[in-house]
């Protein structure tokens, strides 16, 4: 519940005050993460290269994660500094000093590097170098990361806001608005586009689509529905990212549902009670998940059937699961990468990078995969040994 906020200052915010730290030892008794049994790792993880590239953040809602164009992977920290690395060495490429406090990203598309700020800016680096190209006053804090495609800039805003805007320049084109509760998670789902249409999941649970260029509605729909008589009974937050597959998104609520849906139409293949904000991923074979009580589920995409979970990460705050050939890594509070295999669930190996939790969920490409740890404890990890020559 650490993640929840209040929208509006109530009458009683003195009372909660005061009787904050009573509640939050009990809470901290309860969420103690479950002590990891020894293991010796069945597969034989290799450390490309790692590095500290500085204090990521402390706040739980931000989303400051690693993104990749080409060969080049960009990270951010909560100082400002966005740095270009290059993949397979972690060479410094460029840095950028934007003295900014940065909260969402960085996403990349267009050529762009995007980042945004807890003071409802965007900004708009040159990914070749870093030079600045454009920034902008949006409507609030921006949570999620930004994501361009086709000339146009898409960035969602904590007030339930999905702005585009030109690559080019900065300026608005369209903004697409909805409803958001007095109660939400402090989080926020980031926009995905794909084949011309951006998808994003908003505080009220639900899902749409709409025209990149345009900002035309598309389909719009309700992934779960509040239940529940109080307004923390009735959070459906969608704060994990959307995940497209052959054709079909997938999306996950807090305290709602896991869903599939029409990437063209919008149609619902089916929901499944689950309640997850960490996130997800898919392949050929299932989709993944991590539930808000740390356990793993593997899902057949078909109808969303269980095929497996595991329930051996209470407490471990793990991130989403991301797949990494015929494995999932899940990072964890205590800086820990489980790879977990694909068939059963079991955990056939574990790596720790640095002391701090790893709130991103890991981020693949091709046979490496790059883990950041809160602290900015940056590795990237092979099952390929690496040529030391």
């Amino acid at each position: 519940m650490s993640r929840i906020w209040l929208g509006f200052v109530v009458a009683g915010a003195l009372l909660l005050s005061a009787c904050s730290s009573i509640w939050e030892s009990e809470a901290e008794k309860k969420r103690k993460p479950v002590e990891l049994e020894e293991l010796e790792n069945q597969i034989a993880i290799h450390v490309l290269w790692e590095k500290s590239i500085g204090e990521v953040t402390d706040d739980p809602g931000a989303n400051l994660r690693l993104a990749f164009s080409g060969a080049t992977l960009f990270t951010a920290d909560d100082e400002g500094v966005v740095t270009a690395h290059d993949g397979l060495s972690g060479k410094v490429r460029w840095e950028r000093e934007t003295e900014l406090p940065l909260s969402g990203g960085p996403g990349v598309g267009d050529g762009l590097v995007l980042l945004g700020t807890r003071d409802g800016e965007l900004l708009a680096l040159s990914e070749s170098d870093g030079a600045e190209r454009w920034r902008v006053r949006l409507t609030s804090e921006v949570l999620a990361a930004p994501a361009a495609d086709r000339g146009v800039v898409v960035a969602y805003t904590t007030d339930g806001r999905l702005h585009g805007l030109s690559a080019a320049d900065g300026r608005t084109i369209w903004v697409y608005d909805r409803p958001t509760p007095i109660l939400t998670l402090h989080g926020s789902s980031s926009p995905v586009v794909d084949e011309g249409r951006v998808i994003c999941g908003f505080a009220n649970g639900k899902l749409a689509a709409l025209n990149i260029i345009t900002g035309d509605p598309l389909w719009e729909v309700s992934v779960s529905l509040p239940t529940g008589r109080s307004d923390l009974e009735r959070i459906v937050d969608i704060d994990g990212d959307p995940v497209i597959k052959n054709g079909v998104v997938f999306a996950a609520t807090y305290q709602g549902d896991l869903a599939a849906i029409a990437a063209d139409s919008g149609n619902v293949y089916w929901r499944k009670q689950l309640s997850s904000y960490a996130g997800l991923d898919v392949n050929w074979r299932l989709a993944y998940v991590s539930d808000d009580e740390d356990r793993v589920w593997a899902i057949d995409p078909r109808g969303g059937s269980p095929v497996w979970k595991n329930n051996g990460f209470v407490n471990r705050r793990i991130t989403g699961p991301s797949v990494f050939g015929d494995y999932l890594l899940v990072g964890d509070i205590e800086g820990y990468v489980h790879w977990l295999s694909q068939e059963d669930g079991r955990v056939v190996a574990r790596i720790q990078v640095g002391d701090e939790p790893i709130t991103a969920m890991p981020l693949v490409r091709g046979k490496v995969a790059f883990v950041l740890g809160r602290d900015g404890d940056l590795a990237a990890l092979t099952l390929d040994p690496p040529n030391r020559k």
